[in-house]
C-alpha cells in the first residue's frame, strides 16, 4: 500500500507546475513573514528563474531580476549576501527559493532563516501534493479502500497542523530574537556614543586645560602685582611721596607695569584659543543647525578634523588634504560629520605612529566622491566583508566594541549612497564613499 501511495504522489506531483502546487495565500504569508525579519528581497521562481511570488523593498523588488541573474553565476557568495537554492521534487528540480539580506543581518541568522524557510517550502509542497492526491484520486487506476482514503485525510490534517504550527514557532522565534537584536543593539549603540563622546571630551578638555592654566597663572600674578601698585598709591594717599619712590624701585614697578600688558596679551590670546575649539565643537555638533543640506562637504569634513585635533596631535597623524571645488550634498551635516569621524577614527588606529592619512573630494559624473586613504596595516581580504558587521572588531579586548563603521554604513546607505574598501595587508586601507547629488 505504501508503495502505491508513493506512485500516486509522484504521478500528480510531476503533472503540475510549481506555481500550480503551492497557492499564493500560503506563499505570501510566509515571504511577508520573512521579510518583515529585516531582509532586502525574498523571492520563489520556477525552474526557469521567472519570479512566481516576492515580497521586499520597493527598490531591491525592481532589481530582483538582475539580482537573481547575478545569482545564478554565485548561488552563495563568501559575503553571505544572498542565497539561491533549488526547488526540487522527487528528484526534479521545479523551482528556485531567493533570498538577499543586509551585511547587518549575522550569518548564523541569515543561516537560520535559509534553514527554516526552506523546510516551509517543501513541506507546503508536500502538503499541497497530498490534497491535490485526495481531488485527482479519481483519475488514477489505482483503487483504494474508504478506509485507506480516511487515513490519507487524517495524515494530510496532520500534516497540516504540523505546518501550521512550525510556521507559528518560526515566527515567534524570529520575533523573539529580533527583539533581542534590537535591544542589545541599542545598548551597544548607546555604549558606543558615550565612549565616543567620553573621548571627545578628554581631548577638548585637554585642548581648553593649556590656556585656562596659563590663563589662571596670569590672574594669580597680576592680582599680585595689584597688591604692589596699591601699597605705592597708599603712600601717595598719605602724603609721602618720597617713600612712595622708594618704593617705586623696591618693588620695581617698571618691570611690573611692563609685564601686566604681557600679561593681559597672553590671558587674551587664550581665551581666544578657547573660543575657537568651542566654536569648532558648536560648528561640528550642528546645534543650531536643522538643516538636510551640506554647503560645502570640504568644511565639514575640516570641521572633524578640527574636533579631533587633539587625537591627531598626539599620534602625530599627517593629514593630507586634495578637495575639488566646495561642493553641495542633501545629507544632514550632523550625520555627515559623524560618518566622516568614525572612519577617521579607525584610520587614526590603522598603526602605532607615523600615520598619515589623505582625503581627497571630487565630483564624478552624478556622484560626490569622497576617498579616506591610510597607510596603516591593512585589512585582511578574508574580513573586508565584515568590517562593517555590528560587534566586529579587531582591535584588543577594551579598546573598541566594533560599531563605529557599523554607524557610518547606516549613515551612507540612509541616503542612498554606497562605501566600497579596497585593502592589500601591510599595505593601508582605502574608505570610498560616493553620495548622489
Amino acid at each position: 500500500m505504501g508503495d502505491e501511495t508513493e506512485q500516486i504522489i509522484f504521478i500528480v506531483g510531476s503533472e503540475k507546475k510549481l506555481y500550480e502546487i503551492l497557492t499564493p495565500g500560503d506563499v505570501t504569508a510566509l515571504l511577508k513573514a520573512i521579510f518583515i525579519q529585516g531582509v532586502n528581497v525574498v523571492a520563489i521562481t520556477d525552474e526557469k528563474y521567472k519570479v512566481l511570488w516576492a515580497q521586499g523593498s520597493e527598490s531591491y523588488l525592481k532589481a530582483l531580476p538582475s539580482l537573481i541573474d547575478k545569482a545564478k553565476k554565485e548561488p552563495q557568495p563568501q559575503n553571505n549576501e544572498w542565497h539561491l537554492a533549488e526547488i526540487t521534487h522527487e528528484g526534479e528540480p521545479i523551482g528556485f527559493f531567493f533570498i538577499n539580506v543586509s551585511k547587518l543581518i549575522s550569518p548564523e541568522i541569515f543561516a537560520f532563516i535559509k534553514h527554516l524557510s526552506l523546510t516551509v517550502i517543501n513541506i507546503l509542497i508536500k502538503s499541497t501534493i497530498k490534497r491535490l492526491l485526495t481531488t485527482e484520486i479519481h483519475t488514477s487506476a489505482i483503487k483504494q479502500s474508504y478506509e485507506e482514503l480516511t487515513e490519507i485525510n487524517k495524515k494530510l490534517s496532520i500534516s497540516e497542523k504540523k505546518y501550521k504550527e512550525l510556521t507559528r514557532q518560526l515566527k515567534k522565534v524570529l520575533e523573539q530574537r529580533t527583539e533581542k537584536l534590537k535591544k542589545a543593539y541599542a545598548v551597544v549603540l548607546q555604549q558606543e556614543k558615550m565612549a565616543s563622546i567620553g573621548q571627545l571630551a578628554a581631548g577638548i578638555a585637554h585642548e581648553i586645560n593649556n590656556p585656562m592654566a596659563f590663563i589662571y597663572s596670569n590672574l594669580n600674578t597680576f592680582e599680585k602685582y595689584i597688591g604692589k601698585i596699591k601699597q605705592i598709591f597708599d603712600l601717595y594717599k598719605d602724603g609721602s611721596f618720597d617713600e612712595a619712590k622708594v618704593m617705586y624701585k623696591k618693588l620695581k614697578m617698571d618691570f611690573i607695569l611692563e609685564d601686566i600688558h604681557a600679561l593681559i596679551s597672553q590671558s587674551k590670546e587664550g581665551a581666544e584659543r578657547i573660543k575657537h575649539i568651542v566654536s569648532n565643537l558648536k560648528d561640528f555638533s550642528h546645534i543650531d543647525d536643522t538643516s538636510d543640506i551640506i554647503n560645502d562637504i570640504n568644511a565639514e569634513i575640516d570641521k572633524t578634523i578640527g574636533v579631533l585635533h587633539k587625537k591627531l596631535e598626539e599620534k602625530g597623524v599627517q593629514i593630507v588634504k586634495k578637495y575639488s571645488q566646495p561642493t553641495m550634498l542633501k545629507v544632514k551635516p550632523g550625520l555627515f560629520c559623524q560618518m566622516i569621524m568614525n572612519i577617521l577614527l579607525n584610520a587614526i588606529d590603522s598603526k602605532e605612529k607615523d600615520v598619515t592619512i589623505t582625503i581627497e573630494t571630487k565630483q564624478l559624473e552624478d556622484n560626490v566622491i569622497i576617498s579616506i586613504a591610510d597607510n596603516g596595516k591593512g585589512i585582511p581580504r578574508s574580513i573586508q566583508n565584515r568590517i562593517f558587521e555590528p560587534f566586529f572588531t579587531t582591535k584588543p579586548v577594551g579598546l573598541g566594541i566594533g560599531i563605529g563603521l557599523t554607524i557610518a554604513y547606516k549613515i551612507i546607505v540612509q541616503y542612498d549612497g554606497k562605501i566600497e574598501v579596497q585593502s592589500k595587508e601591510n599595505e593601508g586601507a582605502t574608505f570610498i564613499i560616493a553620495f548622489p547629488l
